[in-house]
C-alpha cells in the first residue's frame, strides 16, 4: 500500500516515520548551529540578558520587578528566556548554548503539528 514502511509492522510505522521526521528536523537545526549565522542576533542576546537580569537582581534590564509582563519596544516570551538562560548555564554563553532551545522547541513545533493535523482530520494518513 502506498505510504507505507516496507516490512514494518503497521503499529510500528507511524513512530517510525515521526522519528525519522524528527531526525531530519533536528539535524536541520542542529547543522552548523554555532557558526550560522556568524553572530549573535539582538534577540538572542537581548532574551539572554533579560533572564540573567531576572535570575541575578530579581529585575529585568529596564529594572521593573514585573518582568516579561510589558515592554514598551519588544515582547519578550519568558519560557524561552528561561531556557536560553538555562542551556547558557550547561553550554556556555556560546552561540550553541543560547540557540539550543530555539531547536527543541523547534521539534516540539514538528510533533504538536502532528497533533494539530490529527486532532482536525481524525486521520493519521493525513497527519504523517
Amino acid at each position: 500500500m502506498r505510504g507505507e514502511l516496507e516490512g514494518v509492522p503497521k503499529r510500528y510505522a507511524l513512530p517510525i516515520a515521526l522519528g525519522i521526521i524528527l531526525l531530519f528536523g533536528a539535524a536541520l537545526r542542529l547543522y552548523d548551529i554555532g557558526s550560522v549565522p556568524t553572530e549573535l542576533d539582538a534577540d538572542e542576546i537581548d532574551l539572554y540578558n533579560s533572564a540573567y537580569s531576572i535570575a541575578t537582581t530579581g529585575h529585568d534590564v529596564d529594572g521593573r520587578l514585573l518582568p516579561f509582563l510589558y515592554s514598551p519596544v519588544t515582547r519578550n516570551p519568558p519560557v524561552y528566556a528561561i531556557a536560553a538562560y538555562g542551556s547558557a548555564l550547561i553550554f556556555g554563553r556560546t552561540a550553541l548554548g543560547l540557540r539550543l532551545p530555539a531547536v527543541f522547541f523547534g521539534l516540539i513545533a514538528i510533533l504538536l503539528l502532528y497533533g494539530i493535523a490529527f486532532e482536525l482530520t481524525q486521520r493519521i494518513d493525513i497527519a504523517s
